[in-house]
């Protein structure tokens, strides 16, 4: 999206919340696998530190995953 157009589209309140939702979901998710992968984690051990299954660290490495939390 041009930037002209997405500063157009970011005047509307609902937009700018989806998008920025969108911008947080993504970032998490790559912050949470990469420094996984820079400890030389898998998703399974880093369940055990975090003390959640491995398919709950492999969602919430998934950055098209909405069910995340603050308190996640």
């Amino acid at each position: 999206m041009p930037t002209k157009q997405l500063l157009e589209e970011l005047q509307d309140k609902e937009f700018r919340h989806l998008f920025l939702s969108a911008q947080v979901r993504e970032l998490l998710a790559l912050q949470i696998r990469t420094m996984r992968e820079a400890k030389e984690w898998s998703q399974e051990r880093l369940g055990e530190h975090a003390g959640m299954a491995q398919a709950r660290v492999s969602l919430l490495e998934d950055a098209d995953y909405t069910g995340m939390t603050f308190k996640t």
